[in-house]
């Protein structure tokens, strides 16, 4: 767990809590990449980046080309959890 949290920027973990956050806000629903871009002040583009990179480290998954269709995987839950903990 710790590697992975390593190799986490801030940005991408501010991220991945977000989409955590949202989906529990939310009753389940993914936000858009236009969600987080509001939510971090950056382009759809730049969300997308984040999403990606996300995605390759095995955090999330998503549905390309198709509207809040990020889900967080068990490692994106143990991290969200681990960083909750405080660990």
């Amino acid at each position: 767990m710790d590697d992975i949290l390593g190799q986490l920027t801030e940005n991408q973990l501010d991220t991945l809590l977000f989409i955590d956050q949202y989906r529990r806000v939310t009753g389940g629903w993914s936000p858009s990449l236009g969600d987080i871009g509001r939510e971090h002040s950056i382009s759809r583009v730049a969300a997308l980046r984040r999403v990606r990179i996300l995605e390759r480290l095995g955090l999330v998954n998503r549905v390309p080309r198709s509207p809040r269709a990020i889900s967080m995987t068990s490692m994106g839950r143990s991290v969200v959890a681990s960083v909750a903990a405080g660990t």
